[in-house]
């Protein structure tokens, strides 16, 4: 699967509110997410453009690896995600063996996140709000989606972009947003 996506810095979150609701959608309660980025004994994820991390969403815990996005005005990268069993010692023993296996811990990103899913053009857009501790508000527009697909994805999200009037697109990742604003 090729996760396709755009984010946007989010000025007012009411407006996109409003915005989805004309569209019928509606943003869900929220829920606040930990995602643990690794960096791997055996190359540079920076120079490779590549992502581990282990995603934790209450008790639910995820491994998930995003290959190296390709260039251009949308995020669009292989994505694999594995569920693991969940709770929070058992989060703490994956953490501890991919730290025996070298994988180093680079930083925590803790948002809160509200999302809404729909259909546009028979596939699956996601629309997020995320509230990112130490980074600010945003909002993504996503479509997971075959490779045969990629295009028909990016005119489907640059329809949803604009039908919420999102302007202040943002090409960095929460992860690097938040280690340059700590100076890292």
């Amino acid at each position: 699967m090729r996760e396709i996506e755009q984010k946007f810095r989010l000025a007012d979150p009411a407006a996109l509110v409003t915005r989805l609701a004309s569209l019928g959608v509606a943003l869900d309660a929220g829920h606040p997410e930990a995602d643990h980025y690794l960096a791997a004994p055996d190359r540079d994820f920076v120079i490779t453009g590549e992502v581990f991390r282990m995603r934790r969403i209450g008790e639910a815990n995820y491994l998930t690896y995003k290959g190296p996005k390709s260039p251009g005005p949308f995020r669009d990268r292989e994505e694999i995600e594995v569920p693991l069993p969940p709770g929070d010692d058992l989060a703490e023993q994956h953490l501890t063996l991919l730290h025996r296996l070298g994988y180093r811990p680079v930083a925590t990103v803790r948002k809160v996140r509200r999302q809404a899913t729909f259909a546009r053009d028979g596939l699956d857009v996601t629309v997020t709000f995320d509230e990112v501790e130490e980074v600010g508000r945003f909002c993504e527009v996503e479509v997971l989606a075959e490779p045969e697909q990629g295009e028909l994805a990016r005119r489907v999200i640059a329809s949803v972009v604009a039908d919420l009037g999102l302007t202040d697109l943002v090409p960095r990742s929460y992860l690097g947003l938040l280690l340059e604003g700590r100076g890292s």
